[in-house]
């Protein structure tokens, strides 16, 4: 960015991050990510969603859990969207007692789940014969 004589901002990673993914670059958007972990503005919750939602779409379960644990090492309180993410990723790699094990952490953390974190249990549930699970 400074090459061509723009100031960087977080604002500005996170733009040009969410544009690489849904170009379907991700190895160059996580590579900008890399690149703004090095320089004075810090990844943010807003950085690790665009980046897990990327990865989550090409089924890509070990990046989404990896991006996840780099967020809480670097101390970026999740929110809804990242708990939505990682129980979707889950939940299409069949995973479902993870994903049902996020949903709790998600209700005790306070991040209330929402009808997209539902679905995505429901769903996977239905499909897995365990619709009497309790959510």
């Amino acid at each position: 960015m400074k090459d061509v004589g723009f100031t960087p901002s977080v604002a500005a990673y996170n733009s040009l991050i969410d544009a690489l993914a849904k170009a379907s670059f991700r190895q160059k958007a996580l590579a900008v990510y890399k690149v703004m972990g090095q320089s004075q503005f810090q990844p943010d919750t807003y950085t690790f969603n665009n980046l897990m939602h990327a990865f989550k779409n090409t089924k890509d379960l070990y990046s989404v859990c990896k991006l996840f644990e780099e967020m809480r090492n670097q101390n970026r309180e999740p929110d809804v969207v990242t708990f939505n993410t990682l129980i979707d990723a889950l939940c299409k790699a069949g995973e479902v007692d993870k994903a049902a094990f996020i949903f709790e952490e998600m209700k005790h953390r306070g991040s209330g789940p929402n009808v997209v974190a539902f679905n995505s249990l429901i769903h996977e549930m239905g499909k897995a014969n365990r619709v009497e699970t309790k959510l």
